[in-house]
């Protein structure tokens, strides 16, 4: 150990996109709880996806002395984030930029990522067991998550014989709040069924669909991604691909603390997803 933990000032910098999400804010509360149950506070900055204010996050934190920094669904190239901070005590959560994105196996040392493609690969798995065929997804930014999961469900399709291109509906960055253009043009083409980038999405259109009275998964089946309470308690409740948002924020503190202590990167992690069945979607096959 190269600085004891009485001599260290004892506080992690922790940069989020942006706190009001669901997911991020479960990934905020299980980092902070891990983070003072070992005696350290924790500061945090939204960076909103933003380079500019991702580097401005970094600073503050370097004026702070931070004793370790972790980033969540950051956008900048990774290398630039270690010229940024001190790089044996960065950790790296669900980054954002191809730099830090395992596709498939297992990350770079001092990141953690959930298996999307893995997650995505089981959602599309069950739809065409269950009789869907006609299957859409609603893609998000160019972000190299959103990419992962495209890439994971035009792949799967192909593995059971599947040649069509998926079809694609591209959601703005203010879709969850006003789904309304986005569900008019999924109505005039209605699919099958619907993967959807995140579940915010999902749910919205969800909504949406229903105002114009086309309901799930009667009409259009919906799957969302991300496992956030709220998809659990909608009507109907969301299928959807479930990250354990918990366990990556408090393994992110852990493993940062670790990275303090030893001045060493910790062995990097790929986090097993589940896929979640309920109301949204249905068996085609027997009706």
């Amino acid at each position: 150990m190269r600085r004891s933990e009485q001599t260290a000032a004892r506080v992690l910098g922790l940069l989020l996109a942006d706190l009001s999400d669901p997911v991020h804010g479960q990934i905020a509360s299980a980092f902070e709880k891990a983070a003072e149950d070992r005696g350290y506070r924790v500061i945090f900055v939204a960076g909103l996806q933003s380079p500019a204010r991702e580097r401005r996050a970094l600073r503050t934190f370097a004026e702070q002395a931070t004793d370790g920094v972790a980033v969540v669904s950051s956008v900048l190239d990774p290398e630039e984030t270690r010229t940024r901070t001190r790089p044996n005590r960065l950790v790296i959560v669900q980054p954002e930029h191809w730099g830090g994105l395992s596709r498939r196996g297992v990350p770079s040392p001092g990141v953690i990522q959930t298996d999307d493609a893995a997650g995505i690969t089981m959602a599309v798995d069950h739809l065409l067991l269950n009789g869907y065929r006609d299957i859409a997804f609603v893609e998000s930014a160019k972000l190299a998550s959103n990419a992962i999961r495209r890439e994971a469900a035009q792949e799967a399709l192909e593995a059971h014989g599947i040649q069509e291109p998926l079809r694609l509906f591209r959601a703005g960055g203010n879709t969850a709040r006003r789904p309304g253009a986005l569900a008019e043009a999924i109505a005039r083409a209605l699919p099958e069924v619907l993967i959807c980038y995140d579940d915010m999405t999902a749910l919205a259109l969800m909504h949406a669909l229903r105002q114009m009275g086309i309901k799930a998964p009667d009409d259009i089946g919906i799957v969302g991604f991300d496992g956030i309470p709220f998809a659990a308690i909608s009507n109907p409740g969301l299928t959807t691909v479930s990250l354990p948002s918990a366990q990556v924020g408090r393994l992110a503190a852990l493993s940062l603390i670790e990275a303090i202590q030893t001045d060493v990167l910790p062995t990097a992690v790929m986090l097993p997803v589940e896929l979640s069945l309920r109301g949204s979607t249905r068996e085609l096959s027997s009706l």
